[in-house]
């Protein structure tokens, strides 16, 4: 959990998990929202002023440098490996996992936005016959 903005090649790890799953197999994991937890978005006054300042940036999947508006001051001191909402995505469908579920998770206390995403990927029981 939390570690794809750690790792340049997210879908690799995704592929090895996949690799490891037994048919019927689930993938759970959680990390913070691509879409809205990142280089490109200021939230430390979210909650005190209900406001969010978001800068150039999003659609740009790559390393952000030593960049973070979150407050976490992590991203400041190692830096942070940011994915658009569809390139994390797709790391699960290319390496043939089924999303069964996605939930967003907005933090207490006066949350505008979600800061945490949530999904459940499986692996299919029988490979589909138009990919033998």
């Amino acid at each position: 959990m939390y570690f794809h903005t750690d790792t340049e090649d997210f879908a690799a790890v995704v592929r090895e998990v996949a690799r490891c799953l037994r048919p019927g197999g689930r993938f759970a994991y959680l990390g913070v929202h691509p879409c809205y937890v990142g280089p490109f978005v200021y939230r430390l006054d979210e909650r005190r002023d209900q406001t969010l300042t978001f800068t150039p940036g999003y659609g740009t999947a790559g390393w952000a440098g030593r960049a973070s508006g979150d407050g976490s001051r992590i991203g400041g001191r190692v830096g942070f490996h940011h994915k658009t909402l569809a390139s994390f995505l797709q790391a699960f469908g290319d390496a043939g996992l089924v999303l069964s579920s996605v939930r967003e998770f907005t933090a207490p206390k006066g949350g505008i936005l979600p800061w945490d995403l949530a999904l459940l990927a499986e692996k299919p029981r029988q490979i589909p016959r138009a990919s033998r």
